[in-house]
């Protein structure tokens, strides 16, 4: 800003608007389920998480709604998909873009839950769910001979927000894996329990929408299975680690605004 040069304010609007949407839309939910695995005591307001619930609700309205949000957000990813269209590369979070044809054609190799719930095997399907929707939708607009506006904000306007959708919960998790892999961690113990929560955002995220996997080919016979399993094995092996998750978060900070009797400084957390 001070030597007046802007080009990277697209990609900035692309990330803070796409992923406003993205983040909120999970607090609101995740705050629900939150509530839903305390039982009865969730729904309290002694719980606290009423009162959370409460300020976050708003924020899928505030400073834009999120369908808006996602929709600006769109605009700079079929930018790259045009620039890749007439042989320009894209770059950082966007190369996946470069390849979308030849990512598609990826069959899943995995035999074993294990095999299917590795790093590299969901960051495949992850890409390839991203990938496919932003080949379907940049075909579907270049189609249409209608005004660009009413292509996206009417007649393709479902497709462009599941494209924004999968692209950026891909990159979030480009994003995350690559801080974890790049980070000098002392303990050489943490970053596998990190990678592990990511495995299991991206398992349920393709629980979620799988769809594209299968009509693309990567999934086949038996993929529910491996998908189901794994999900389960990667929660089992997570089950232990929760707790200690919880209280990396300076807990005697929290109290004095979020007093709650759920979870303390005391340790009253529920075994479960």
């Amino acid at each position: 800003m001070l030597e007046g040069n802007f080009k990277l304010l697209d990609e900035l609007h692309h990330f803070t608007s796409g992923i406003k949407a993205i983040a909120t839309s999970y607090a609101y939910t995740g705050i629900d389920e939150l509530r839903q695995a305390c039982g009865g005591a969730g729904f309290t307001l002694a719980s606290g998480i009423a009162d959370i619930w409460q300020d976050i609700a708003p924020y899928s309205t505030f400073e834009g709604v999120n369908v808006v949000m996602a929709q600006q957000s769109s605009r700079y990813v079929l930018k790259q998909a045009k620039k890749a269209a007439k042989g320009q590369e894209c770059t950082g979070f966007f190369s996946y873009i470069n390849h979308l044809n030849s990512v598609c054609n990826s069959k899943s190799e995995a035999k074993t839950a294990a095999q299917f719930s590795s790093i590299d095997h969901l960051d495949l399907a992850m890409k390839i769910n991203a990938a496919s929707q932003l080949k379907r939708t940049f075909e579907l607009l270049n189609s249409s001979d209608k005004h660009e506006k009413i292509k996206q904000n009417d007649i393709f306007a479902d497709e462009v927000q599941r494209l924004t959708q999968l692209h950026l919960k891909y990159v979030m998790f480009m994003m995350a894996r690559q801080r974890i892999e790049e980070n000098n961690f002392a303990d050489p113990a943490i970053p596998q329990i990190l990678l592990l929560l990511i495995r299991v955002y991206a398992l349920k995220e393709i629980l979620r929408d799988n769809q594209l996997l299968y009509e693309e080919g990567f999934f086949g016979k038996g993929s529910v299975k491996l998908l189901n399993d794994a999900f389960n094995e990667t929660l089992l092996e997570l089950r232990p680690h929760m707790i200690p998750l919880v209280e990396l978060t300076d807990l005697s900070k929290e109290d004095a605004w979020n007093v709650s009797t759920i979870g303390n400084k005391f340790g009253d957390i529920y075994e479960t």
